[in-house]
């Protein structure tokens, strides 16, 4: 009897000591409040005024924190840390100063009835800085039907510009040929040519703009010699992993998508990438099982990469203040009420709705808020970003910026212990077996697809 006793006192010391929980205070960022110690807890940014960017993270919480450098990110208290009572603070300073414009450009058209490509002008936009300007360009890519002012109009990826004048960058972007000249292989889609038959310059005309942009924004910037990265979304990320292997550029970042299986397959000058995939995509060309393969043959050959899940993450009230179209705080906290009155928040405030552009009645919920329609495409930008699903987030923008200042580590073969470093988990989401390539894994976490942590 007394060892039975003594067994239910053990546990339930156990319990109460596994359920302390701590209070964090947060300036300049939304997620303060009392947690149990061992949650992830998420933590926000507040929006950058319109001439800053955010920097880092400081504060006692700080080294709990997953990374000290994203405006998003989450804090994770250890059960045996003895202090109660932790502090973020959100770090910004001055947007420096940069030339933001478009120029029109001499460029090429796809093939006239002579079988020859046949000149005509494209618009180049550009951001470059006024000062502390590294020799680096970094060229983004927009998706499926997107075109290249996006980049600069977006929230999501406006931020990314910001970041990486912030670093030096000379950021330019330019649309596919097909943007400019309708549906070119009668596909019905508007995209990026990739194909391994058409690998160069001569006989691809993306490739060939996109070289060709280059050649012209370093002779007009002064930028001769620039290293040339890469980043691309959906079926741009794509073409960022093909156009860094055709034209020898030296990194690409991809952003949702799968990566062509025969680009990875058969192209003999793959170049580093970082992949930073959403974990509940729901569009069909995004399938992180044929992505995780693709990343599987870049490890297998020696060639840096990396591998980074956007999470689902709760809502917060300012959330749809991340605009470029005036949503300010009161109509932000009133779309976040309207989605707490009608169910589609749970009680932690993630969505309850597994595909947001299919399961949503995003028209009909926005109708009675008046907006504009950048406005709207702003909310449902945010609302696709929380729920991890197909689109532009800038949860990796500090992330990407890192990978590519390593690059100059690419051309050395990784050692037996950097290689046990990398991890496949597949397959992702699962319902009964779940795999994992490396058998030294020292910690994890498992998610429900609602976003709930079921086990760390």
């Amino acid at each position: 009897m007394k060892k039975v006793l003594f067994t239910v006192q053990m546990i339930c010391f156990s319990l109460m000591l596994f359920a302390q929980d701590f209070t964090l205070s947060i300036d300049n960022g939304h997620g303060a409040g009392t947690y149990l110690k061992g949650k992830a807890v998420h933590v926000w940014a507040k929006k950058p005024f319109a001439l800053e960017v955010f920097v880092s993270w400081s504060g006692s919480g700080a080294d709990f924190l997953a990374n000290k450098s994203e405006w998003h990110t989450t804090l994770n208290i250890p059960n045996e840390e003895n202090a109660s009572n932790f502090e973020l603070i959100a770090n910004f300073e001055a947007l420096i100063d940069a030339k933001v414009s478009s120029d029109q450009y001499l460029q090429f058209g796809e093939r006239n009835n002579d079988g020859v490509f046949f000149e005509t002008s494209k618009t180049i936009f550009h951001a470059v800085p006024e000062v502390q300007s590294k020799n680096k360009i970094v060229m983004l890519f927009h998706g499926t039907g997107g075109n290249a002012e996006s980049w600069f109009k977006r929230y999501e990826r406006q931020i990314l510009v910001k970041d990486f004048l912030q670093n030096g960058y000379n950021v330019f972007s330019i649309s596919s040929n097909e943007t400019d000249m309708g549906d070119q292989n009668g596909d019905g889609q508007i995209r990026w040519q990739i194909d391994l038959s058409k690998p160069d310059i001569e006989s691809n005309i993306d490739l060939l703009n996109v070289s060709l942009s280059v050649a012209q924004v370093k002779e007009k910037f002064g930028l001769e010699g620039a290293e040339v990265f890469l980043i691309g979304g959906s079926n741009g990320a794509n073409f960022s992993d093909f156009c860094a292997a055709a034209l020898a550029y030296k990194a690409s970042a991809h952003m949702t998508g799968n990566g062509q299986s025969a680009v990875f397959q058969n192209h003999k000058n793959l170049k580093p990438i970082i992949w930073l995939q959403a974990i509940n995509d729901n569009n069909p060309s995004a399938d992180s099982l044929k992505a995780l393969a693709n990343y599987s043959i870049l490890l297998e050959q020696d060639i840096c990469t990396e591998w980074h899940w956007h999470e689902r993450s709760p809502l917060y009230p300012l959330r749809f203040t991340r605009s470029t179209n005036n949503i300010n705080n009161a109509l932000s906290i009133s779309i976040f009420e309207k989605l707490e009155a009608n169910g589609f928040l749970d009680d932690e405030a993630y969505l309850t709705v597994a595909n947001i552009n299919q399961d949503f009645p995003f028209d009909e919920f926005i109708e009675e808020f008046n907006l504009s329609q950048g406005a709207q495409k702003d909310v449902l930008d945010q609302l696709n970003a929380a729920n991890a699903d197909h689109g532009s987030f800038s949860d990796f923008n500090k992330t990407i910026l890192s990978f590519f200042e390593s690059c100059d580590l690419v051309n050395e073969v990784a050692t037996i212990d950097e290689k046990e470093e990398n991890c496949i988990i597949y397959p992702n989401p699962f319902h009964d077996e779940l795999w994992l390539s490396n058998k030294k894994v020292k910690a994890y976490k498992l998610y429900e697809l609602s976003g709930r942590l079921l086990k760390s």
